[in-house]
Formats: structure tokens, C-alpha cells, sequence
């Protein structure tokens, strides 16, 4: 408990003392670099989501340039591909400022992406990983290449 406490010191989160306890009976016996890893991958899933918001922005935003810039000129499409990158990058630096905090949720999904343990598994209805029947909450690990929302 005191390593993941001290790995998120200085980190927004909204973990409570007794969700730290729920992680830190989950974790038990893990060295300090595999609860520093698994820190690092749950503290990034708030910047990852930030990233992925702003490459879809991007990608969105190409695919209706494309599709409306059949007979525009290529001076218009280099300022609209402009526009488009100055768009998403301002979403992206919106997004850093406003970061939600670290989650246990976040936590959850740094398990799953870490044991590798697959998505599609059957775990009933619990939400936590941190059950004492070992089921945990699965979830793919999320990143700017891949998306459903890219075929939006």
C-alpha cells in the first residue's frame, strides 16, 4: 500500500483509502517494479484517452476534407489540412489541461492490459478487479491506433 501510495503522490486521482486497500490485498506479494509498472500503465489511461480524443478529432476531420475536397483547389486544401491539425491540437492541449483523475478503474484495466488477460472472457457483473474470486474487470488496452470510432 505504502508503494502505490508513493507512486501516486503528486498524481490527480480519486482513489480512497480503502479502494488503496482493495489494490494493495490485490497486489500482495508483487515486487515494487511491477507495482511501479502497473502505476505507470493506469496514471497514463487519462492521457492515452486525451490522445486518442485528438487523433480522432484529426482522422474526422481529414475524412470530411477528403470527401467535400474533390474540386477544391490545392492551396484551399493545404489551409483546410492546417485548420484541421491547429483543431486537433488545440483539443489535445484542452484535454491535457483538463486530465480527469487517475481512477481505480484505471487500475483495473492496467491488470487486464498487463496480465494480459483477454476481453472477451466471461466475469460476470463485477466492475472490480480486485474481487476475492480473482474475476477481473476486463478491458482492452486503449491507444491512438486503434479505434472503433475511426470508422465513424
Amino acid at each position: 500500500k505504502r508503494i502505490v501510495r508513493r507512486l501516486l503522490t503528486n498524481i490527480d486521482h480519486s482513489i480512497s483509502s480503502s479502494q488503496l486497500d482493495e489494490l494493495a490485498a490485490a497486489t500482495d506479494g508483487w515486487s515494487g517494479s511491477d507495482l511501479e509498472s502497473l502505476s505507470r500503465e493506469a496514471v497514463m489511461a487519462p492521457i492515452r484517452e486525451c490522445l486518442r480524443e485528438a487523433a480522432v478529432l484529426k482522422l474526422k476531420s481529414r475524412k470530411r476534407q477528403q470527401k467535400g475536397g474533390a474540386e477544391s483547389c490545392q492551396e484551399e486544401e493545404s489551409q483546410a489540412s492546417e485548420d484541421n491539425d491547429d483543431s486537433a491540437r488545440d483539443a489535445l492541449l484542452n484535454g491535457f489541461r483538463d486530465l480527469r483523475p487517475v481512477t481505480l478503474s484505471d487500475f483495473e484495466r492496467a491488470v487486464s492490459f498487463w496480465m494480459g488477460i483477454d476481453e472477451q472472457s466471461s466475469y460476470g457483473n463485477s466492475t472490480s478487479a480486485f474481487r476475492t474470486d480473482n474475476q477481473m474487470h476486463l478491458c482492452e488496452h486503449y491507444d491512438s491506433e486503434s479505434s472503433s470510432e475511426e470508422n465513424d
